[in-house]
């Protein structure tokens, strides 16, 4: 059953699908109201998941299960797989790019580039340090609202930072 993304607990299990380029704001509409109507109706083994999502900066969609509530299991994450992949299809856009990094430029616009020319950039130090990148790879919300938007030195891609 659908709840707002504001009513989850810390504890929910969240899934972050990153967009293979910017949505544009009909492609957000979309994409909300196809997943507001996956989230009314989302189960796992016959129980209503306490389900919500957002689209943020037009370039993610987090998908969340309160697990307080009841847990998704391994058949209803495949559904949800599934659904995701059936959304991208309707706005034609790969909402499961996980090659490309993204990070918040100089005036806090997301840009979205390939790994390689992130490096570049580091290098180049057009990046840096605390240059605030998305860490994707968080799995809750407690988590995701303190360590998603971090400075790349406090984020996996610490490891890709020029050696001083």
């Amino acid at each position: 059953m659908y709840i707002p993304f504001e009513e989850l607990s810390e504890n929910s299990k969240i899934w972050i699908y990153q967009s293979g380029r910017k949505l544009t704001d009909d492609e957000v509409v979309k994409i909300s109201e196809q997943l507001h109507t996956y989230t009314q109706t989302w189960q796992a083994h016959g129980a209503d998941l306490r389900a919500s999502y957002r689209v943020m900066y037009n370039h993610f969609v987090v998908l969340a299960v309160d697990e307080d509530a009841n847990s998704a299991t391994g058949c209803s994450i495949d559904d949800s797989v599934r659904a995701m992949q059936s959304i991208q299809k309707v706005v034609d856009v790969d909402l499961f790019d996980r090659l490309s990094i993204t990070y918040k430029d100089h005036d806090g616009r997301v840009k979205l580039v390939s790994k390689k020319v992130f490096v570049e950039m580091l290098q180049t130090g057009e990046l840096s340090k605390n240059t605030i990148v998305f860490n994707n790879m968080v799995t809750q919300l407690g988590e995701f609202e303190k360590n998603w938007e971090i400075p790349a030195h406090e984020s996996w891609h610490s490891r890709l930072l020029p050696k001083t």
